[in-house]
Order: structure tokens, then sequence, then C-alpha cells
């Protein structure tokens, strides 16, 4: 039997060498390439993450809430509208006014005729009515009524509510004996759908609560 020489020992020893360190490399790489994209994924839900925390934030920066404990319910609505009361002959005395940044009444028009912008009205009063339903039936300026719920109640939407020549948008319904009115104006140019305001009169009507 031949014996293997000193240099054929070390010819496969080199060669076992290369293949080690073949494998590890790249059973080494594996495991970097993998991390990398676990690393990746990870920063990619965090930066996810992050920015739905935020949007919320900024949706509560750009609103006021306005709440009301005498009659229990409360709304929010554009921080940079201005808020004023008004008062009307057989309503309560907090009835509010909203005016958006750009509001111009009509000179010398109408009564709530709009030039630019727009205006929210929220007005509660006393009714005989017992419900919503018997409210829009007795509506003499009912345009088009659609039946909606606000806060759980059965309610009633109008356009050109309270006078056929006016450009508006109306939400009504009763509770427990008060009439709760809340509407849009805005201007003749524009109508109920491409009304300028209009995202914003549907914040206040879904935000509408009970106390």
């Amino acid at each position: 039997m031949k014996k293997l020489s000193s240099k054929g020992f070390s010819a496969i020893e080199a060669l076992l060498i290369l293949v080690i360190i073949g494998m590890i490399g790249g059973v080494g790489y594996y495991v970097y390439t993998q991390n990398k994209a676990a690393t990746k994924d990870n920063t990619a839900q965090d930066g996810s993450t992050k920015t739905s925390q935020k949007n919320p934030d900024k949706e509560e920066d750009k609103t006021s809430e306005y709440k009301n404990e005498t009659l229990g319910f409360s709304f929010k609505y554009p921080k940079n509208w201005s808020k004023e009361t008004e008062v009307i002959e057989g309503h309560f005395k907090d009835n509010l006014v909203f005016k958006s940044p750009d509001y111009k009444p009509v000179p010398d028009g109408p009564f709530g005729e709009v030039e630019a912008g727009g205006i929210i009205r929220v007005q509660v009063s006393k009714t005989d009515y017992k419900t919503t339903k018997e409210a829009k039936e007795n509506d003499p300026y009912a345009a088009s009524p659609e039946d909606i719920t606000v806060a759980g109640v059965a309610a009633v939407r109008e356009v050109k509510c309270g006078h056929p020549t006016q450009q508006s948008t109306c939400i009504y319904f009763v509770k427990d004996g008060l009439y709760y009115s809340l509407s849009y104006k805005h201007t003749t140019q524009e109508t109920s759908d491409n009304a300028k305001y209009k995202a914003e009169f549907n914040q206040l009507i879904e935000s509408f609560e009970f106390l």
C-alpha cells in the first residue's frame, strides 16, 4: 500500500478548508440578509404606526369643542371659524353662529344671504312637536327631505330650508320637547353638493352627541 505524501495531505486539507470557509460564508450571508429584511420591515411598521398616531392629533388641532351642559349636548366645529351668539325670539339665548374666515354677507340683502364663505347655525327651541316625523309633516318649506340619524335620533336633512330662495342645507330633529336645527348657508353660486364647506358641516353633524 502506498502512503500519501505530506504534499497530498496538504492539498486535501486546503480543499476542505476552502469548502468549510465557503459554507460558513454562505450561512453568514443568509443570516445577514434575513436580519436586514426583518429590520427594514420593523422600521416600515414603526413609521406607519407613528403616522397613524399623528393623524388624529392633526385632526384634533383643526377643531374646537362646544359643550352645552344645560341642554346636554356637544359637537366639534372648525377652530379657525368665529363663534358668536344671537338672540332669536322663542329660542334659547345661546343660539350659535359659526362663520368661516372668508365669510361675507350680501350687502343690504335678505337675512342670511351669503356673498362669500359660509355660515353654520345651531339653534335649539322648545316645541309642541312630539317627534321629528311630526315636525317634518308640518314644514312649509320642505324641499327634498331625507331621513337620517343624528346622535342616535331620527332626523331630517333638507336643502334650501327655511326659505325657497336661500342656498342652505338644514338638519333638524326633535328630542325631549326640544327642536334642534343645524343649518349651513353658502353662496348662491354653489349647490349643497359642491359647497365649499360641506365637509366642515358634515363633520359637525357627525360629532354631535348628547351628554
